[in-house]
């Protein structure tokens, strides 16, 4: 058998052993990645729509002004649409005249919250459909729950009344 004194380039054996540790680990972490990825989404827009509330509530009651949070689909308006898709985003903003629109001159957009791919839903029950206006004491108009909802989990999280949002319950994922 001939050796060489200076070997360049890898043998067959080892470039089978490195391209199967690979494919082993992507089998098995790709799937636990993608697993850990919508279980941080779900965590995010709960704690985005939570922060949202806590902001409208503290800036109604430093600013003694009536502060709106509601669904958006543009970020720059409250959607007029029957059933808004809080899922698309929703933004916070003074609302003076408590018209429920976003007036230039004398409302301020406060924060804006957006989901452009959102793979979720998000829907609240009856009074929260259209938004929540926080008084200028900082209390919220309206009162109840949010249903956060992907293939996997579904999460139930309640607003009460003053303005805080407590998860709820947590149940099997939905279509």
């Amino acid at each position: 058998m001939k050796t060489f004194k200076h070997q360049k380039g890898i043998s067959l054996v080892e470039l089978m052993t490195t391209v199967s540790i690979i494919s082993l680990t992507l089998t098995f972490g790709v799937p636990t990645f993608s697993g850990s990825r919508a279980s941080v989404q779900r965590g995010q827009v709960m704690l985005d729509l939570a922060d949202s509330f806590s902001l409208a509530r503290s800036e109604a009651a430093r600013q003694g002004v009536s502060v709106r949070v509601c669904p958006s689909d543009t970020g720059l308006a409250c959607s007029d649409a029957d059933k808004p898709d809080w899922s698309r985003g929703w933004i916070v903003f003074t609302d003076i005249n408590e018209d429920g629109l976003l007036d230039a001159g004398t409302d301020q957009m406060v924060h804006t919250a957006r989901f452009s791919a959102p793979g979720f839903t998000l829907t609240p029950d009856g009074p929260l459909v259209a938004g929540v206006l926080f008084g200028d004491n900082g209390s919220p108009s309206v009162t109840g729950d949010f249903t956060y909802c992907d293939p996997k989990e579904s999460r139930t999280y309640a607003l009460g009344f003053v303005g805080r949002v407590e998860h709820v319950s947590t149940g099997a994922g939905c279509q």
